[in-house]
């Protein structure tokens, strides 16, 4: 296995992955992001045999006594995967000094200790028509779609994000969940101004819920949204997640990440998630790679490393959504 660091522009990085859609986190969006914001971004194709296999975008943390790195829904692969192939991105990343990786895999098969359980996270194809679209969802789901319709919403594009970044906010302190902060949306609207799409939902001029999803063409992710209770009580989400699908498909979109989902803390956002049609998918346990023979470590080492070695808190963390 060869890994070559840092050799590839934005349009190669684009043009390595192919037709198929990739994790936002691989996207080179992503890591000018990152970089926006301060952080360090290393980019690796993955070679076997002197064939391209596949890509990672990793963000480092260099420190006095050596680098903490985390690679999230990564490596992208092209077919199937090296054995050992964490470890290997871990050995050469361009850092000094012993190096720790905490890496989130599409799949498992990449080496590392588990320190976490595979998370679910919820896709929609977008290639089927709209007709089709419109059959896959569930039923209440599809009802409550109709009921906004009679609830006298109009849904449209817009361009001004602080509204939304503001209420979310606030939405997200009153209900305690975790999210990247504003900072990053901005971020990502000054770096990639056609990257993202912004749904409002109004009555009588009254913003009442609103949606926003950011580019990785061919693919998008649901980003954050909020609601009020009149909102709530009109279905609005219903109204401006149909309008997204059908407007990204239109926009030559093929699969919508619709993150994680958590049926434990948020049942109702799960089921919301899975009546658009979308699909669960389990991605790879979130592993360890740590310096060591083979980047082999013992249960203990690996404890150790979960409280000593966890990612620094930055203002943001790659692995949230």
């Amino acid at each position: 296995m060869q890994i070559e660091w840092n050799a590839l522009s934005a349009d190669d990085w684009h043009a390595a992955f192919g037709p198929a859609p990739v994790p936002l986190q691989q996207s080179w969006a992503y890591g000018a992001v990152a970089e926006r914001l301060g952080r360090q971004v290393a980019r690796a194709r993955i070679f076997q045999a002197g064939r391209p296999v596949g890509l990672a975008q990793v963000i480092v943390a260099p420190g006095r006594f050596g680098a903490r790195a985390l690679l999230t829904r990564g490596p992208v692969l092209t077919g199937g995967g090296p054995a050992g192939i964490l470890t290997a991105l871990r050995r050469s990343l361009p850092a000094r000094g012993p190096k720790v990786l905490i890496a989130t895999p599409e799949r498992a098969g990449g080496g590392g200790v588990p320190l976490m359980t595979a998370a679910h996270i919820a896709e929609l194809d977008l290639t089927p028509n709209e007709e089709a679209l419109r059959a896959g969802l569930a039923g209440k789901w599809r009802n409550r779609l109709v009921a906004s319709g009679r609830a006298g919403l109009t849904i449209t594009e817009e361009h001004d994000l602080e509204p939304l970044l503001r209420k979310e906010a606030a939405q997200r302190q009153h209900r305690g969940y975790g999210a990247l902060p504003a900072a990053f949306t901005r971020a990502w609207a000054e770096q990639a101004p056609e990257g993202w799409r912004l749904y409002v939902a109004r009555r009588k001029g009254r913003m009442l819920a609103a949606m926003l999803f950011l580019l990785h063409a061919p693919g998008a992710s649901y980003h954050i949204g909020w609601s009020g209770e009149e909102g709530r009580a009109a279905s609005a989400h219903n109204a401006l997640m149909w309008h997204a699908i059908c407007a990204l498909r239109r926009r030559g979109i093929t699969r919508l990440d619709l993150g994680a989902l958590n049926t434990e803390d948020t049942p109702g956002l799960a089921r919301f998630k899975l009546g658009t049609g979308a699909k669960a998918r389990a991605l790879a346990p979130t592993v360890l790679s740590l310096p060591g023979s083979g980047g082999w470590v013992t249960p203990a080492m690996a404890a150790t490393a979960r409280w000593r070695e966890r990612p620094p808190a930055p203002r943001w963390s790659p692995h949230r959504r």
